[in-house]
């Protein structure tokens, strides 16, 4: 993928993006992750329209999300050239236009990664991961949390939620709801 390209446009329905977007919508697993499924199967890369929401994309594939990942000017955590410009974080807008009439203008509400572009991310990501990488040996956090997925008695069809729970944390400052239980 690169930021040229065109993608087909597929319509998601609604209920599916109401699903995967609202908060109302991660109560129960099972049409959470028929949700994705459909939206891996049918739109891997699709802009959807949720009421009360900005428009937001949903991209549900690894390779896609690792393209996104690469281009940080493209797609900004922090505003780009307007920090504070926007919310990395979901949130409808009512809060937004709260968080905004608090901060004066601003959508950065904290001084975190999340809301960080480089060069000010890479910094402070360096600061934390360098000393990190240097103590955890390779693959003990990867370890620790299979540990774990396998202690919660996940396995199978289940470990989907592990997976999608990765991806999720892993991909901060997207504004979009990264879903992807194949890696």
């Amino acid at each position: 993928m690169t930021i040229t390209e065109s993608t087909p446009t597929v319509s998601v329905p609604d209920e599916i993006a109401r699903r995967v977007v609202l908060p109302e919508g991660h109560r129960d697993d099972e049409p959470l992750f028929a949700a994705y499924r459909w939206l891996r199967e049918n739109a891997p890369l699709a802009k959807v329209h949720v009421e009360g929401y900005d428009p937001i994309w949903l991209v549900t594939k690894h390779t896609d999300i690792m393209e996104i990942e690469k281009q940080p000017a493209v797609f900004t955590s922090g505003g780009g050239e307007a920090p504070g410009s926007h919310n990395p974080i979901l949130q409808n807008q009512a809060g937004d236009a709260f968080t905004s009439s608090l901060t004066g203008g601003s959508l950065r509400i904290l001084e975190t990664v999340t809301y960080l572009d480089p060069p000010e991310h890479t910094m402070v990501k360096d600061e934390v991961t360098e000393p990190t990488a240097r103590t955890v040996g390779a693959g003990h956090v990867g370890g620790t949390f299979a540990a774990l997925v396998r202690q919660a008695g996940f396995a199978g069809e289940d470990s989907r939620l592990s997976c999608h729970l990765i991806v999720t944390g892993a991909c901060d400052g997207i504004r979009a709801n990264v879903v992807d239980s194949s890696v």
